[in-house]
């Protein structure tokens, strides 16, 4: 912590650090020492696990292992704030992500804000990524310091697990179709935990994958996954058309709100109803964990992928919000 904040708090700060009578926090303008930001390391996971816990959402977002598999490919640090705020920054594009930690005052966030634009890591109207989309709700006042929007395209894809093992009604008619014809052109088919017995041949299968898609950036956050399988407690699957042959893997792990998130999946376009096929897989390996629903994440506003996943037909989109300051 900076010297400054001694002599801040001997000159009556704007508000106290610890937790207000409402339980949210508050902040010393001295505390927010951008020269503190730093690469996110896998020690970092008991900490963020618990900052997150303070606010829990279902967003693919809220989850420590989304931020540390993706942080060399966006350039991700982090600023500790005291002992229950943390803030993650994105190197690369230059924003910074919602803080961590119970829900800060709108006062508080515009501070943050301003501190790192102060320090020339932010523009000084920078969007803010992964706002809660009831915090506006939440703190009336904060529309007079931030511009809210939501970006469609950021939007989180959730699934009921039964839905997505029963596949009843209408709407998932053809994703039981093609599951009968996987099931009946692969006699021999299987599905196996991912483990350290299979994590070589799944992760030169999800390369593969990935190579041809040139989803280059991709393979490192899944180079990370596999490196730190455990220490992110992560967990997967691994699907078998033959027994010798991956029609299709996934990495998977839970999200503080409740939910579990693919983190990724891949598989074989040439197998038909293979991408149906795991799909199933996931949902019972997230109900045998006890999560009752599943987070595809986002399309990103790739049209592809925006069909892939509304014909999966989710109970629940997770809007997030992004917020730019006022009068910055």
């Amino acid at each position: 912590m900076s010297n400054r904040r001694g002599r801040a708090a001997e000159k009556k700060p704007r508000a106290a650090r610890g937790t207000n009578k409402k339980g949210f926090m508050n902040l010393v303008e001295s505390d927010i020492d951008t020269k503190r930001l730093r690469d996110i390391k896998l020690a970092d996971k008991p900490k963020i696990d618990f900052l997150l816990s303070l606010a829990p959402n279902p967003g693919c977002e809220n989850c420590f292992a989304n931020l540390f598999m993706w942080g060399e490919v966006y350039g991700l640090e982090i600023l500790e704030i005291g002992e229950r705020r943390a803030v993650v920054y994105n190197g690369r594009d230059k924003y910074l992500y919602f803080p961590l930690g119970g829900l800060p005052q709108p006062a508080e966030l515009a501070e943050i804000c301003a501190a790192f634009a102060r320090a020339g890591l932010v523009a000084p109207r920078s969007r803010i990524y992964n706002v809660p989309p009831d915090y506006p709700q939440i703190f009336p006042s904060a529309r007079k310091l931030f511009d809210f929007d939501e970006n469609p395209d950021e939007a989180d894809y959730l699934y009921n697990v039964e839905r997505q093992i029963a596949l009843s009604g209408p709407k998932l008619r053809k994703k039981r179709n093609h599951i009968k014809h996987f099931l009946s052109q692969n006699p021999q088919m299987r599905v196996e935990p991912l483990c350290e017995g299979n994590f070589a041949r799944a992760m030169r299968f999800m390369d593969a994958e990935d190579e041809k898609k040139c989803l280059f950036a991709e393979e490192v956050a899944i180079g990370s996954a596999f490196a730190n399988f455990r220490g992110l407690g992560l967990y997967g699957c691994v699907l078998y058309s033959a027994p010798d042959k991956i029609a299709a893997a996934a990495v998977m792990g839970e999200i503080s709100g409740g939910a579990h998130s693919v983190h990724f999946e891949k598989s074989d376009k040439l197998s038909d109803g293979a991408s149906q096929m795991i799909v199933r897989c996931e949902a019972e390996a997230i109900r045998g964990r006890g999560g009752k629903f599943m987070n595809r994440e986002q399309d990103l506003g790739d049209p592809n992928l925006r069909r892939a996943k509304e014909s999966l037909d989710p109970d629940i989109m997770y809007r997030r919000l992004g917020a730019r300051p006022k009068n910055a």
